[in-house]
């Protein structure tokens, strides 16, 4: 999959004068660019709005939307939060300018949008057999690593609590001491690891990731995208295309992905469930763990 810089180098001796301006400008500030609308772009380059929409068209892309999505994909990574914040205050300084004439989405309709969008993204990116995969795979296995930090830490932490009401053996791995490694080497030939690895993909995450795979143990990579640097190493991909506000980073899609995948692992194996279930409530309710009147 080839990225906005590389079809803009492949093309440039092809472009036309305004188009070069165009590929010009987004080679120098593509962090910027990545995040910036049609419009915004043209005034920025000082080109028609059409033009630019023919420049997406002229590098493949079925249009400007599509460009953007991709150029975002790109540089999500690289982006810290702060950078993301500053090109966020940046966008509704633009749209304020315009507050008098144009109707504008109010922050809390703003940031519900967001997630809305990225959860349409990711029922449209959830394919049914690759979900079924990923669930015979668990429940083929009697050890599971869930493996997230940072921003995925919240992730890693409710799957293994809610997976743990249904399954046996189920660890999360935020970090690597020994008795991780003595865990993982003495289990390894009957365990699978489920990655949650969102941007600015930790390094730790990696790290854990490769003491995984020297060690065969096959790995479901839950992303925000396939140029993940370590897409490779995944038996099974879900992908979950996510678009950022501001500095936040949008978990809706991402928990509604894991009850997806609980759901489906239920009733799958119905009777290991229910009696692990049945475990639960008689674990709760006899060490008095939630509140009764």
């Amino acid at each position: 999959m080839s990225t906005v810089i590389e079809r803009i180098e492949r093309c440039k001796d092809k472009l036309s004068h305004h188009h070069l301006k165009i590929a010009s400008y987004i080679l120098s500030n593509y962090k910027e660019a990545a995040f910036m609308n049609s419009v915004q772009l043209s005034k920025k380059v000082n080109i028609s709005n059409p033009t630019i929409i023919r420049f997406a068209t002229a590098l493949g892309y079925d249009g400007y939307n599509d460009m953007q999505k991709n150029l975002q994909q790109q540089v999500r990574n690289e982006l810290s939060s702060l950078e993301r914040y500053h090109i966020e205050v940046e966008s509704d300084l633009h749209i304020e300018k315009h507050r008098a004439t144009n109707n504008t989405t109010p922050l809390i309709s703003k940031i519900i949008n967001t997630e809305i969008e990225n959860m349409c993204n990711m029922i449209s990116c959830l394919e049914k057999d690759n979900l079924n995969n990923v669930v015979k795979l668990i429940s083929s296995k009697k050890y599971v690593y869930i493996v997230g930090s940072q921003v995925s830490h919240s992730l890693a932490s409710y799957t293994h609590y809610s997976l743990s009401k249904i399954k046996n053996n189920i660890i999360h791995i935020s970090k690597w001491n020994r008795e991780i490694f003595n865990n993982v080497n003495k289990n390894s030939n009957n365990a699978v690891g489920i990655v949650f690895a969102l941007p600015r993909y930790p390094k730790i995450t990696l790290r854990i990731m490769d003491e995984l795979r020297s060690r065969n143990i096959k790995m479901i990579i839950i992303t925000d995208s396939l140029l993940f640097p370590y897409s490779s190493m995944a038996e099974h991909i879900l992908l979950l295309p996510l678009k950022y506000f501001s500095f936040l980073c949008p978990l809706s899609s991402c928990l509604c992905l894991v009850n997806v995948i609980l759901a489906h692992l239920a009733e799958y194996t119905p009777d290991i469930s229910q009696k692990n279930l049945a475990q639960f409530e008689e674990f709760v309710t006899s060490n008095n763990i939630y509140y009764k009147k």
